[in-house]
């Protein structure tokens, strides 16, 4: 029997009346997707369950039922607008930004890579999943980043000559001028680093003005 493997990123214990529950959150790295299980055992960070139609198992054993299940595919990224964290989402979780200034495809150590999968559908959609799930912006970037680490890890491209190269990029982005920003910008992650500037920046080059920093 095939199931899919997911490596936990996250546990919590919950309140189910008398009988202990844990809420855990897994993902898949190379697509990806994410899972919620209400499990009847805790489970440690980077441990691998399986799931099979809609059950999650940990060492051949049922462990729950998965109560949330979300996969990267067919998400919209959109690398139409700047972004000035090169990276980024909407409010509601149903587009991914990338820069229009980045480059889709990067050249590293004679491998081809496209940054729309690697920071888009690797990165900034993992965190926004976890955003909306209540973590805060600094453990879900951390785990965020991870996944994106496996990805290009599994491309069989070193990260340390990955990060090298995007890290250039993002410079560029972050000191350049924005011209258009979507209206439907997620601010969270400037909120959370009190970057004010970009704020300000987005605030002046979003469609309507409809962002107020006062809220």
């Amino acid at each position: 029997m095939f199931m899919d493997k997911y490596r936990v990123v996250s546990h919590k214990k919950m309140k189910f009346g008398q009988e202990k529950r844990y809420s855990i959150i897994a993902i898949e790295d190379i697509t990806p997707k994410f899972v919620k299980i209400n499990s009847k055992i805790d489970i440690k960070v980077n441990s691998n369950i399986y799931i099979d139609n809609e059950y999650a198992y940990y060492k051949k054993k049922g462990i729950g039922e998965v109560v949330t299940s979300k996969s990267g595919e067919g998400v919209l990224i959109d690398n139409s607008y700047n972004i000035k964290y090169t990276g980024g989402y909407s409010f509601m979780g149903d587009k991914i930004f990338v820069d229009a200034s980045f480059p889709v495809l990067i050249l590293i150590n004679g491998r081809i890579l496209n940054s729309l999968e690697s920071i888009g559908r690797h990165h900034e959609l993992v965190e926004k999943w976890l955003i909306d799930e209540g973590y805060t912006y600094a453990h879900a970037h951390k785990v965020a980043t991870d996944v994106e680490r496996r990805y290009v890890s599994s491309l069989n491209i070193k990260w340390s000559e990955y990060c090298a190269e995007v890290e250039k990029h993002m410079h560029k982005v972050y000191t350049g001028q924005l011209q258009k920003s979507p209206e439907d910008l997620d601010l969270t992650p400037y909120i959370y680093s009190r970057d004010f500037g970009a704020l300000n920046e987005i605030k002046n080059t979003t469609p309507n003005d409809i962002i107020s920093l006062n809220d």
